[in-house]
């Protein structure tokens, strides 16, 4: 097991491509845009070591200097989020995913972090198995939604409504944080943005797009929705819709919605990813209310350090 090289990049896609195929068949997938998505870790690397503050950390496994195994992970206040443990299709069922997942926990919590998170699809329990095995337990449900995106007449509630706000900023983490359910919230605890550099090489390296806007009641922020398209005229937009509980239902969420397929329209968009947690009843009902199907259902899992 070693750090990520940027001679791993094409194996990386290979063995991503097929451990995430029901995805990327949503959400779409480009070689370039996939390089050009994961220069900044080509980069960053070097500047977290001079500035002696990690954020994020990307391992490979080999056998006999053939790539079979990766796992990718980045710091988000008091936790480390693990968004990737993929291992290569002709190599799986061998025990190098949970070999390269402890060893991966175990360099992580050496520092002063509360917490490891991730997400497995519900459809697989071996997965589900193998991360319990090493001591994570489940906090939470997020099911995700698609829809063919269409141009709609749109309108909120009176009162309600969007404004263009940056991609960082520190007031949209402290809404999405007061959004969360009692036991997300416990988990996660306080947002804090990236590092300077981090937020530097996004900029430098975006692919697609990425908006923030306000949902706002009067002079109030009450929301916040993000729009994130990383191939530009195919795959989808995923956009997460967060709004303080006190001003849920009263058709917003359903108004939200057309909102998301009609600014994916706009983006020359085939499709909406949506994604809810579970304990957002009314964003759940309006989802099924138009016909959204479900592409997914996530268990969050944590382990404490």
């Amino acid at each position: 097991m070693r750090e990520f090289s940027w001679k791993d990049i094409e194996k990386i896609f290979q063995i991503a491509v097929s451990a995430f195929e029901e995805d990327y068949k949503v959400v779409g997938s480009d070689k370039e845009d996939f390089k050009r998505a994961f220069t900044p870790y080509r980069i960053g690397k070097w500047i977290q070591k001079i500035a002696r503050n990690e954020y994020f950390k990307f391992y490979v496994g080999e056998i006999n200097e053939n790539v079979v195994a990766a796992v990718l992970m980045d710091r988000r206040g008091d936790y480390w989020y693990i968004s990737t443990v993929m291992v290569d299709e002709r190599s799986r069922g061998k025990g190098y995913g949970r070999e390269i997942l402890t060893i991966a926990c175990r360099d992580t919590c050496t520092g002063d972090t509360d917490n490891l998170v991730l997400h497995v699809p519900e459809s697989s329990p071996a997965a589900k198995n193998l991360y319990q095995s090493v001591g994570f337990k489940s906090f939470e449900t997020v099911i995700q939604y698609w829809q063919k995106c269409e141009h709609f007449k749109q309108g909120f509630p009176p009162g309600y409504h969007l404004t263009s706000v940056a991609v960082y900023c520190e007031q949209a983490l402290s809404i999405i944080d007061r959004c969360r359910c009692p036991s997300s919230s416990a988990v996660y605890g306080t947002s804090q943005l990236p590092p300077w550099y981090c937020r530097v090489l996004e900029r430098i390296f975006q692919t697609g797009t990425n908006e923030q806007y306000a949902l706002t009641y009067g002079d109030q922020w009450v929301g916040i929705v993000r729009v994130y398209a990383p191939h530009e005229k195919e795959g989808a937009a995923v956009i997460p819709f967060d709004v303080l509980p006190e001003y849920r239902g009263n058709g917003l969420e359903e108004a939200l919605l057309k909102w998301g397929l009609t600014k994916g329209f706009t983006l020359g968009l085939p499709r909406l990813v949506v994604q809810v947690n579970q304990e957002y009843t009314q964003l759940v009902e309006a989802c099924e209310a138009l016909d959204f199907a479900t592409l997914e259902v996530l268990e969050g899992m944590v382990k404490q350090c």
